[in-house]
């Protein structure tokens, strides 16, 4: 957002995507929100009211759009978010798409750097694994415990709540933002092959290459074969 006045402020029942980002960037830079997919946002926002959580009105949005050979088709989403008083700055929402496989043509999936799909999402920072009972309530899924890491395994990539520790022993680096609390603090991508990602000066830790917080605006980002 280049111009503040422009900044769409929260509302008493609204969620402001603009604002959100406009105050979460006056701490820090970094990965602010995390999207989950969903079949029905409408049923998950009122699966979330019945369990206690904040909620905002649904957003839903939709506009014409082309298709390869010429055709248009209606394109759209309807978004549910919530959060955790626990962790103010952790973004988190779902996002029912009405036509995903307008998204999933193959001109869109073929990059050079092989990347196929986000695999992990990480949270770390104080606090990080007293939120298993609200992700498990937000993903509707049961967390894989360990000692150091806790991981919800959804449809297409996982969300590991982590201590410090273990997310240094994944990333090489500690979080990056040790005085926010429980925030998302890195991400990996898995790829069909690294090869292509050798010589772009990353950082080795265990099968992964890394790329540190501080050439990624604030987020450590790994990239799996």
């Amino acid at each position: 957002m280049t111009r503040p006045e422009d900044v769409i402020e929260h509302g008493v029942d609204s969620f402001s995507f603009s604002a959100f980002n406009r105050d979460y960037l006056a701490r820090h830079e970094g990965f602010s929100m995390v999207v989950l997919g969903s079949k029905d946002a409408v049923a998950d926002r009122l699966a979330w009211q019945e369990s206690g959580f904040p909620t905002y009105l649904p957003l839903e949005f939709s506009r014409m759009a082309e298709l390869p050979d010429g055709t248009e088709t209606r394109v759209g989403f309807v978004l549910a978010l919530t959060h955790s008083p626990a962790a103010p700055w952790l973004g988190h929402f779902v996002c029912q798409h009405f036509t995903p496989d307008y998204y999933e043509q193959p001109q869109y999936l073929d990059h050079a750097n092989t990347a196929l799909s986000v695999r992990e999402v990480w949270v770390a920072g104080p606090g990080a694994l007293d939120l298993v009972g609200h992700f498990a309530t937000f993903t509707g899924l049961t967390g894989r415990k360990s000692r150091e890491t806790v991981h919800f395994d959804t449809d297409t990539g996982t969300i590991t709540l982590a201590t410090d520790l273990a997310f240094q022993n994944a990333f090489g680096v500690v979080p990056p933002h040790p005085h926010g609390g429980a925030h998302l603090a890195g991400l990996s991508i898995a790829c069909a092959s690294l090869e292509p990602l050798r010589k772009c000066g990353l950082v080795e830790v265990g099968d992964r290459l890394v790329l540190p917080p501080e050439r990624a605006f604030g987020t450590a980002i790994a990239f799996t074969a």
